[in-house]
């Protein structure tokens, strides 16, 4: 079956040719080429808008979707999962923090029908800290907390689903709320969820990172909201 590999880009130039080349390696060794690449271009200011196009003339296996406005992380996956069909989904980032080789660690667990979700963990066997990471693990004892299921990092975006259990959560989060939606609609839905370690290596604002502190409010505004809300 296919695997929808979604990547939300915003102002990515430096790297995605890198987030391409390792993608692309990473999925050839276990899918025999039943993968498509879809970069979503949330309207890029730098050169990405080029450099993505030049992927899709030259790569069978990449499709570009672009925002004609800049909308968000969430919105982009939104826009991504739309485009996709029967198979895998893996959310995957254009900045390299998550290092794309390791893929197969989370739709191996899909294909083996252990799971239908498998979230990446960067704290999971891990004792680094920091306030970022002190806050996400706070987060994601109030996540676990509220759903009783314990998980470790709710907030990572490396991820892989089942697609049709993609489209059944209706995502709605347009920003980095998202990963707050998806997981705890999927816990409400019952769905089973694994974590898996993954390695990660941030990068500072001067570097290109997206996410600001202030962000982490609206993240706990989502993780309260989509619990209970009703829909």
């Amino acid at each position: 079956m296919m695997v929808w590999v979604l990547i939300p880009v915003y102002n990515e130039a430096t790297t995605l040719l890198d987030t391409f080349n390792k993608f692309n390696e990473a999925l050839l060794k276990f899918t025999t080429n039943n993968f498509t690449l879809i970069f979503i271009n949330d309207c890029s200011t730098d050169s990405s808008a080029n450099i993505l196009k030049e992927l899709e003339a030259n790569h069978l296996n990449v499709k570009v979707i672009t925002h004609a406005h800049n909308k968000g992380k969430g919105a982009a996956l939104i826009s991504g999962i739309k485009q996709t069909e029967n198979g895998y989904i893996l959310f995957g980032d254009a900045d390299l923090e998550l290092d794309p080789h390791q893929s197969e660690k989370l739709l191996s667990p899909l294909f083996l029908n252990q799971a239908d979700l498998v979230n990446g963990s960067r704290f999971l066997n891990k004792s680094t800290t920091n306030f970022r990471v002190f806050v996400n693990k706070v987060y994601s004892l109030i996540f676990s907390i509220l759903t009783l299921k314990r998980i470790t990092d709710f907030a990572c975006g490396f991820k892989a689903i089942k697609t049709e259990h993609a489209k059944q959560l209706i995502l709605t989060e347009k920003r980095f709320g998202i990963e707050a939606e998806l997981m705890m609609k999927a816990c409400r839905k019952k769905i089973k969820i694994i974590e898996v370690p993954v390695t990660y290596i941030p990068r500072s604002k001067a570097e290109g990172k997206k996410i600001k502190n202030s962000d982490a409010i609206y993240i706990l505004i989502a993780l309260f909201k989509h619990r209970f809300s009703k829909y």
